[in-house]
């Protein structure tokens, strides 16, 4: 009878550490997923862009139709939902903008920030013009600090959408910024809206262009 309340003691012990051991990795388990999804629903740093479209902006801007500017970083994954929601845009409104990607890279890039997936799939798109930024000269011009950020000006150069067209990074799918784009461009709205906006920094600490990122591929 000892031997078998001991026996009974045992598988009793080692129970409780197999569902101590189970609870947790549980634990673990979900507080991975809770910092994942915070990370993703994080927006990058905000931009004060101007109120009117600059003029001096080589190649020159379509003066007859409104202007689309996307800033990318050449090598964050979580901007290719980016550039899938824009394709979107693109589809349902076409020729309705003059569409220009400019991926900020050094001063003076390599063929690893200027020949990336990023890069050719936004090349690929109909209508659309994929330009180096060197140094993010012309982000800073327009105080855009972070990967994913649209700015869509009108004809007459008065903006009219500041933001990310993505929910979250590297979330692809119908979201308010996306809609907001094509509302204004198919003519139904002409207030100005902003989005908060999903993505990488396109500076690092020290305000030069950042060459490792910290967002992980989706």
């Amino acid at each position: 009878m000892k031997l078998k309340m001991i026996s009974n003691s045992g598988r009793k012990k080692r129970a409780l550490v197999g569902w101590s051991l189970a609870a947790i990795w549980l634990v673990a388990v979900l507080a991975g997923f809770a910092v994942m999804i915070n990370y993703d629903l994080q927006p990058g740093a905000a931009a004060v862009a101007p109120r009117r479209r600059p003029v001096d902006i080589t190649p020159a801007l379509s003066a007859d139709r409104p202007t689309l500017l996307l800033f990318a970083h050449p090598r964050c994954p979580c901007t290719r939902a980016t550039v899938v929601e824009l394709n979107h845009i693109l589809t349902a409104c076409p020729g309705a903008a003059d569409v220009r990607v400019y991926f900020t890279t050094p001063a003076e890039p390599t063929a690893e920030w200027t020949k990336t997936a990023l890069w050719d799939e936004t090349a690929a798109l109909p209508d659309t013009t994929a330009l180096p930024d060197p140094g993010g000269a012309l982000a800073r011009q327009f105080d855009v600090k972070t990967s994913g950020h649209v700015l869509l000006y009108s004809a007459a150069g008065k903006l009219l959408f500041s933001g990310g067209i993505t929910a979250a990074r590297g979330e692809e799918g119908a979201n308010p910024g996306r809609i907001a784009v094509v509302t204004l461009l198919q003519g139904q709205a002409d207030a100005e809206t902003e989005f908060l906006v999903f993505g990488c920094p396109l500076f690092d600490s020290s305000d030069s262009c950042t060459s490792a990122l910290t967002c992980p591929t989706p």
